[in-house]
């Protein structure tokens, strides 16, 4: 039994029980002297009042001997320091999920709004001197008019006859409206006359060609034309050629 330690803890626990050492005497039935002998590990309490001073102190009396307080204030501060960690931690949990939420919800929105139906159009041509075929996807906001292919095939393609022209004009019209425009510009040599080409040599540089329209997309229908417009010693000669057009109706796609 140290004297020493049981002293330490009486006045420790004293102190946080807030009681001065006349207090602690007077309900053990002792004066403050004693009390302070006991504090300063000179004398021991005696053991008749050793039960009750291990009550007024709130610990055993094998704590009180032995001058060690056990763990059970130690574990009610741990357990009180658990349910803080506990509760901080749910409170950043739940924040974690509302912020995730928030976001899942932003990105569904946006995936509705820009997921949208749009219609699928192909159209080609078959003809004696010209074969064409491309697409057009049409959005609720923009158009995408695409012409893969424009081939002359003309029986003359090749020969002396072929058709030799300064400037093409490519057009494909919708309702009399034009939907799709490609230009050949006219060229000049050195000298400044004008440069003629053989149709089909222009066209054999034709590549795949994409035109995005941003305006309210209009309604396409089976009555797509192709206007070939060209021009020989300044005179314009246009061809109109009805296009072979298949609708899908109500696809779907995802807009980026």
């Amino acid at each position: 039994m140290n004297q020493e330690k049981i002293g330490k803890l009486i006045a420790k626990l004293r102190k946080e029980k807030k009681l001065t050492q006349e207090q602690l005497g007077a309900k053990l039935g002792v004066n403050s002297k004693a009390v302070s002998k006991w504090e300063c590990g000179l004398t021991t309490p005696d053991i008749s009042i050793v039960n009750e001073l291990s009550n007024i102190l709130g610990i055993s009396t094998t704590e009180l001997l032995e001058g060690k307080q056990k763990t059970n204030i130690n574990n009610q501060n741990n357990f009180r320091e658990r349910i803080k960690i506990f509760f901080v931690n749910n409170i950043i949990f739940l924040l974690t999920l509302f912020i995730l939420f928030i976001i899942c919800m932003f990105l569904f929105i946006f995936f509705i709004n820009n997921y949208k139906k749009y219609q699928l159009i192909s159209y080609k041509l078959i003809d004696t001197n010209f074969y064409a075929n491309g697409y057009i996807a049409i959005y609720p906001n923009k158009e995408l008019i695409i012409l893969n292919d424009l081939v002359y095939q003309s029986k003359e393609k090749g020969t002396k006859n072929e058709l030799k022209i300064e400037q093409l004009k490519i057009n494909i019209i919708n309702d009399k409206e034009t939907i799709f425009e490609y230009i050949f510009e006219r060229e000049y040599d050195i000298h400044g006359k004008v440069k003629k080409y053989f149709i089909s040599e222009i066209l054999e540089n034709f590549s795949t060609i994409t035109i995005s329209n941003e305006k309210n997309s209009i309604f396409i229908d089976k009555e797509l034309k192709l206007l070939i417009e060209y021009e020989v010693d300044e005179k314009i000669s246009t061809e109109e050629y009805k296009l072979d057009v298949t609708v899908e109706e109500n696809s779907s796609k995802f807009i980026n």
